[in-house]
């Protein structure tokens, strides 16, 4: 072996080093492209937030044969919509009674599993989603989920209950919120 090989590259070999690079970059991206559902192409090249599409999932369908989709934002980190947890939490609280009279299709164990218990407002209406299978479909419970990822007061302060720890990050207006009024 030599000992005087030179290593470096030329200006002329790195800038052909990049174009390789940036055009297997570019093929990657259109075989993604190519290989993905459709629908979520527009993801890709979206401006709306994740904040914006949580909100949305809930403003976007009033009408109450949309509610199996309204019932969505509880699937979302509720930090993405907490401005507007007073709404979600009428309108779940409504929504039960009625849901327990009509029973739709997507009514099932899952879906009231999958309400947090804070969001329920009466043990009677508490009951009602636990009874069946419901208690034995793992529940959501949010003050255990946030003990044990060491955000029990740090949520509630975040969320306004007034609990303050030197942890807790302060969320203003302008960072994670949805408007209202879309």
């Amino acid at each position: 072996p030599d000992a005087d090989v030179n290593l470096v590259l030329t200006p002329t070999q790195a800038y052909g080093a990049f174009l390789a690079l940036a055009a297997i970059q570019a093929l990657a991206f259109l075989s993604l492209m190519a290989c993905i559902d459709r629908f979520y192409i527009p993801t890709f090249f979206s401006l709306r937030t994740g904040n914006d599409h949580s909100c949305g999932t809930f403003l976007d369908n009033p009408e109450p044969e949309r509610d199996e989709y309204r019932l969505l934002i509880l699937y979302d980190n509720r930090l993405k919509w907490r401005r507007l947890l007073p709404h979600v939490k009428e309108w779940l609280n409504d929504g039960i009674d009625r849901w327990n009279l009509t029973n739709p299709d997507w009514w099932d164990d899952a879906k009231k599993a999958s309400i947090p218990d804070d969001l329920v407002e009466g043990e009677e209406r508490l009951r009602s989603i636990r009874a069946g299978g419901a208690r034995n479909v793992m529940r959501r419970r949010s003050s255990a989920i946030e003990m044990m990822i060491g955000m029990h007061l740090a949520g509630a302060a975040v969320l306004g209950a007034g609990a303050e720890t030197p942890n807790a990050k302060i969320v203003t207006d302008k960072d994670n919120d949805c408007d209202e009024e879309t």
